[in-house]
């Protein structure tokens, strides 16, 4: 959860951000602090504002309690961002009806996207990586992938779990994406199981091309995940 650190270095460069002719400002997510930041400087010196929500549910903190402080802080902050006036959107449907939760009337969508031109360009790179050479896998080796942050509310365990209990023949699992969660699951990693870390987006989604599946096991209900567009690019 990124939080701002105010203190001179701060002070001079958000002096410099807003020494800028701004016409539009784009606030991705709504609860974040610098969300709440940026949509109290647009109403401040005027600058029309389109706040984009990516979520469909509270976000999960682990417990009951947690929960329970966290969907009280969504509230108050959407409460302010409301007071803020931005135009607010959401990245599907989905989106705009748990904007509703809050009081909020969304706009309409702002779907995510990707340029399918781009995608297959980096995914046929001439320098592209061979993955299956790069992990030492037989040529005729499926692969299934996930990818995106290893935190524990994705169910990145919870799939290598299963992957492991399934144990499909010719056919290995690839998580690309790092998190607070890695470390822990590189201590006992399965057969068949490889745990790439953070990888350039280039070779993400040249892993993309070169795999057979795309697995998104989250717990939480995701707006509109943009990995699910660039597995279908």
């Amino acid at each position: 959860f990124p939080v701002l650190r105010p203190g001179r270095r701060m002070k001079a460069l958000t002096r410099k951000l807003w020494e800028q002719p701004i016409d539009l400002c784009l606030i991705n997510t709504r609860f974040y602090v610098s969300s709440l930041y940026a949509a109290f400087q647009c109403r401040r010196r005027r600058i029309p504002a389109v706040l984009v929500d990516h979520s469909t549910g509270h976000l999960p903190m682990g417990n009951g309690l947690l929960n329970a402080a966290g969907a009280c802080y969504e509230h108050m902050a959407a409460a302010f961002l409301k007071a803020c006036r931005p135009r607010f959107f959401g990245v599907s449907q989905a989106v705009c009806r748990w904007l509703a939760h809050f009081g909020i009337q969304a706009e309409g969508q702002l779907y995510n996207a990707v340029d399918p031109a781009e995608v297959h360009a980096l995914a046929n790179a001439p320098d592209r990586v061979d993955w299956r050479k790069k992990l030492g896998l037989p040529a005729d080796q499926k692969l299934a992938v996930y990818l995106g942050r290893v935190i524990p509310e994705k169910g990145v365990a919870e799939l290598i779990r299963a992957f492991s209990a399934a144990a499909p023949a010719g056919c290995s699992l690839v998580v690309a994406g790092d998190g607070p969660l890695l470390p822990r699951l590189r201590e006992d990693c399965p057969s068949g199981v490889y745990l790439a870390g953070s990888v350039p987006y280039a070779q993400a989604m040249q892993l993309l091309a070169q795999a057979q599946l795309y697995c998104l096991p989250t717990y939480y209900a995701e707006g509109f995940p943009t990995t699910f567009l660039e597995a279908a690019a």
